[in-house]
């Protein structure tokens, strides 16, 4: 199962006015393998501690195959399976590398990881639905 661009884009425009964003999900369109996904993104207002906290902890408890980390720490926010980012962090290779190697070597893993991503891009949707839900009945 694989989760689209525009639904990740619009799950997390729930959040936050997203400025800019750009994902990497699926199968390639010109080669066909299936890519370890990732999605970076830049909210309008920069986004605050408390959102990346909520999206942190709703990514966390998801039931994923793989583990998965979000880094706010800079400009851009990323959202990426940690085994990519360890091989960056281990292997002193780029993010780009680290994704095109595992794309290349591991089609399970980036299968489980696409599964994965569509899960938690749900729970962030269910999460932001449900508390709109109860808001309203509040008021």
């Amino acid at each position: 199962m694989s989760v689209t661009g525009q639904q990740i884009l619009k799950t997390l425009s729930l959040f936050d006015p997203i400025e800019w964003i750009r994902t990497s999900s699926g199968r390639n369109p010109v080669e066909g393998y299936t890519q370890s996904p990732h999605v970076a993104w830049r909210f309008a207002d920069g986004g605050d501690v408390e959102i990346a906290r909520l999206i942190e902890t709703l990514v966390r408890n998801s039931p994923t195959e793989n583990d998965w980390t979000l880094d706010y720490s800079a400009r851009n926010w990323l959202l990426a399976p940690s085994r990519v980012l360890n091989e960056c962090s281990s292997d002193n290779i780029s993010f780009r590398q680290a994704v095109m190697r595992i794309t290349l070597s591991d089609p399970d893993f980036c299968e489980l990881a696409n599964s994965d991503l569509a899960l938690i891009i749900s729970r962030l949707q269910d999460y932001v639905m449900n508390t709109e839900g109860r808001e309203d009945q509040t008021r």
